[in-house]
């Protein structure tokens, strides 16, 4: 709700996240399209999760484009590129009328919090998010294994 969202959009990155949030604006009406460099649509995501992320996203319309990358973003347009398997062709596609460009495309821990307390002699047990980005159900088996030590 901080950012307006344009009716047509690109969300570059078909991860969890990525996918996630095309789910999110296509719920809101949105025309959305997902571009993963990737062979598969989200491959971080638990099975289960995956199956009906995908069945919601296909049921809602969203374009999926995976192997693809993206060349070039413009003022209302995304070029992206796709290399046929196996061989040295690449075709391009220029997607026109685009509103708005999600940047979907990874994380990265942040321990700087962790740090910053340690250095006071606290007893500090980083998990989850902040030692490497994963599934919120790890970092939750993280903190009670943690809590049982303590």
């Amino acid at each position: 709700g901080r950012v307006a969202v344009g009716e047509r959009v690109v969300i570059v990155g078909g991860g969890s996240c990525g996918a996630e949030t095309a789910d999110f604006l296509a719920a809101r009406g949105k025309k959305a399209i997902v571009v993963e460099m990737l062979d598969l649509l989200c491959q971080d995501m638990l099975p289960d999760a995956r199956y009906f992320l995908l069945e919601r996203l296909e049921q809602a319309g969203v374009q999926i484009l995976t192997s693809t990358t993206v060349k070039a973003i413009g003022d209302r347009s995304v070029t992206v590129a796709r290399k046929k398997p196996g061989l040295d062709l690449e075709w391009t596609a220029v997607l026109d009328e685009v509103d708005t460009v999600v940047l979907a495309v990874g994380a990265q821990s942040n321990r700087e919090l962790a740090e910053e307390l340690g250095g006071l002699g606290l007893p500090i047990h980083a998990i989850g998010d902040c030692v490497q980005p994963g599934f919120a159900i790890d970092a939750i088996y993280q903190g009670a294994r943690i809590a049982r030590q303590i």
